[in-house]
């Protein structure tokens, strides 16, 4: 084992995209997501309909704050209500320094 920790990995999901049932598997696959590339899982970002882009606006901060190695979406569309996935993908990139990774296989 490493003494050294792992990078920190923030994640976003719309939950509006997700069968109800699904947020708590959707976590759980997330948190094996993190941990099989070698990060260790921060806060979770779930935007409610409601919402508008809260949760995401909270995401995109936290990652700049805390200097997250990564962004992890279960998929690119989950960006899709803010504009076009790979443009919001490169700003967030650019903005925070952070890489965003799409977790499909993890979820199939």
């Amino acid at each position: 084992m490493s003494d050294h920790p792992r990078p920190l990995l923030l994640s976003y999901l719309r939950v509006d995209l997700l069968a109800d049932e699904e947020l708590a598997e959707v976590k759980k696959r997330l948190t094996r997501f993190a941990w099989a590339e070698g990060y260790a899982l921060g806060t979770v970002f779930v935007e409610q309909p409601n919402t508008e882009s809260a949760a995401f606006e909270a995401l995109v901060e936290a990652a700049r704050q805390q200097e997250a190695a990564a962004v992890v979406v279960p998929g690119l569309h989950h960006f899709a209500f803010i504009g076009s996935p790979t443009a919001i993908r490169d700003d967030i990139e650019r903005y925070t320094g952070a890489r965003v990774l799409a977790a499909m296989a993890a979820f199939t």
